[in-house]
């Protein structure tokens, strides 16, 4: 059966195979409703964390406003509550749908960068297998709505690329907005994007009308939140401050970087990859910018090596296109596919709660005793523990 998939997908690329685009759509589909499948069969194998508590009661104060997070996120929980009460499956619920859009929206992004069935399909697997989706999409937090919103400006910005058409730009300001109200770590890619295209032949963008009315559309949305943090002394300054003083100053820069390889793990080639394939094509070369700025930066300002999240959709999706048109082999569009499931199979614990407490304190230990390993299980205070930090809380 594998063999035959192979065969479609090196057929569809060349467009040899009459309702190529239509099989391609159904495979990401399904891959898309699995990832949410699996995020849903383990939903209830630990108690809720200790951050959905805090998120889902927001859910019982609907505000323009929090001490800690923007609105989003209590607005969502306060629908959730509506439909499914207050149950754990209410708490994983979104999450859950989340990563299935993000399947759908990364194979969305990859046939706007030229990929056809194999790349939209490897990206999809790919996806499905991200170690930080795994886990972020576990968790009913502002985790995985910012992953899910960085890659949706993404792609709009890429789609005015390609189709000069400016409205994009209207919607790039809508989902900026949407994101800000979510978290404000999505400035950070707006002024890594803005940056790039500065330094590369997207500059004219200065020049659009539309850019400002986005930047104003965004202002917009944001502005109810930004009112409330007026009306109450600007609380958000004083959780910075608390973060950094109690978190930030553990962050390890050498340890940042070996997290992106922990938060990648099984699909660290696509990136890689996909940052190469963007760096040397002009009309890309501002995304491979802004990829490398966000990193940058974020080391430079101590951020959590998890902020960098946003970006890796969008390079797995590019490191996908470029594999596509640099293999043909039947065998060899195989080994990738397969090589991703079996690097994540082994690990899936790290990503996803596969088993209840007591199976997940055994398999960290044996990852330890047998391996040397401790992986995940250093909290923000720089202590080792039997679980990781997520598990633990």
């Amino acid at each position: 059966m594998l063999y035959h998939l192979a065969i479609y997908m090196i057929r569809s690329d060349f467009g040899m195979r009459k309702g190529s685009w239509n099989t391609t759509v159904l495979l990401v589909w399904a891959i898309a409703i699995g990832n949410i499948v699996l995020h849903l069969a383990v939903y209830n194998n630990l108690e809720y964390h200790r951050d959905e508590l805090l998120y889902f009661s927001l859910g019982n104060h609907p505000s323009f406003g929090y001490a800690t997070v923007p609105p989003l996120i209590g607005w969502i929980a306060w629908v959730m509550q509506l439909f499914f009460g207050y149950s754990l499956f209410a708490v994983k619920f979104f999450p859950a749908l989340l990563s299935g859009a993000l399947v759908l929206l990364s194979a969305r992004i990859t046939k706007e960068l030229g990929g056809m069935g194999y790349a939209q399909i490897l990206t999809a697997i790919a996806i499905l297998c991200l170690p930080v989706g795994l886990r972020a999409f576990h968790l009913f937090q502002p985790v995985p709505i910012d992953l899910f919103m960085w890659t949706v400006v993404l792609y709009f910005v890429l789609r005015y690329v390609h189709s000069k058409e400016t409205k994009y730009l209207k919607w790039v300001g809508l989902s900026v907005g949407v994101a800000l109200l979510n978290k404000y770590l999505v400035l950070l890619l707006v002024f890594s994007l803005l940056c790039g295209m500065t330094f590369t032949k997207h500059r004219t963008i200065w020049k659009q009308k539309e850019l400002y009315l986005g930047m104003g559309t965004a202002l917009l949305l944001l502005l109810p939140n930004l009112i409330w943090q007026a009306v109450h002394g600007f609380p958000v300054i004083g959780h910075m401050q608390a973060l950094q003083e109690s978190q930030l100053v553990y962050v390890d820069r050498m340890g940042f970087f070996m997290d992106q390889l922990l938060l990648t793990f099984s699909v660290c080639f696509l990136v890689v990859i996909g940052w190469a394939f963007l760096i040397r094509r002009s009309a890309y070369r501002f995304l491979a910018i802004t990829a490398t700025l966000v990193i940058l930066l974020l080391i430079l300002l101590q951020g959590k090596s998890y902020y960098t999240i946003g970006i890796y959709p969008f390079l797995v999706a590019a490191g996908s296109v470029a594999l596509a048109n640099a293999i043909r082999p039947v065998w060899l569009r195989l080994l990738f596919p397969i090589l991703i499931l079996g690097l994540t199979l082994p690990a899936l614990p790290i990503g996803i709660p596969l088993y209840e407490e007591e199976g997940l304190v055994a398999y960290f230990d044996r990852l330890e005793k047998n391996y040397g390993l401790e992986i995940g299980r250093r909290f923000e205070d720089g202590t080792v523990h039997s679980l990781p930090q997520d598990y633990a809380d």
